[in-house]
């Protein structure tokens, strides 16, 4: 798995950091469980930084959704009470399009085909964040996404008409769920897993690193 976001900061905290510079908290919110390997790694590159630079810049993080959804975690960030967060890419599609390149179906058949176009698009897709405000250090690769479901189906016609999670503002998904006869349901990530508790969703998508952190697995 690629490094934590955070890890990319490091540098540019040691580079910006002099002996003299004003102590600084930085709080950051993810929809990452705290315990999962997530977590466990941002904090692991957070003590790093705080270390390096003799405890002047430290970190609070709010994991497992507890500021809310991305939308809600931006519009914190815009009045300033939080500093950053870990985000689905396509929480920012509203601003820069070409970023759903990454969550069209069957597009990639290999990693090597992955790392190939990544290498191109990053630093595009950085750039153009960066001219509408937001400044992102990386994309964290999660792996390629499957479809999960608590009924006992091998076809997608015996799954007609389920409940399927949409993701929030996504209207390539929205195509796809209803393509596939599914009966969409909106839901923010940090709510599937209820949804999925109470039968309010019974089909959902993503990679299986999704699946296991935020215990979609478990139902």
């Amino acid at each position: 798995m690629r490094r934590s976001i955070l890890t990319l900061l490091l540098a540019s905290f040691l580079s910006t950091m002099s002996p003299a510079a004003e102590a600084a908290q930085f709080k950051i919110a993810t929809i990452a469980p705290d315990g999962s390997f997530w977590m466990t790694e941002a904090k692991k590159a957070a003590d790093e930084i705080t270390a390096r630079t003799y405890g002047r810049v430290t970190f609070r993080f709010y994991p497992g959704g507890t500021m809310g959804d991305d939308d809600a975690v931006l519009r914190k960030m815009r009045i300033g009470q939080l500093h950053g967060g870990v985000f689905l890419a396509g929480s920012f599609a509203h601003v820069v399009p070409d970023i759903r390149i990454y969550n069209l179906p069957l597009l990639f058949s290999t990693y090597d085909e992955v790392d190939a176009v990544r290498s191109t698009m990053d630093p595009m897709l950085i750039a153009e964040l960066d001219e509408n405000g937001y400044h992102a250090f990386g994309f964290i690769g999660g792996g390629f996404a499957y479809l999960y479901t608590k009924k006992n189906a091998s076809t997608f016609s015996e799954l007609e008409g389920s409940k399927a999670w949409l993701p929030e503002n996504d209207p390539v998904g929205r195509v796809l769920v209803e393509e596939a006869a599914f009966s969409p349901v909106p839901l923010g990530l940090a709510d599937v897993l209820t949804g999925l508790q109470t039968g309010l969703v019974d089909v959902v998508s993503g990679p299986p690193v999704a699946a296991v952190a935020l215990q979609w697995f478990t139902k």
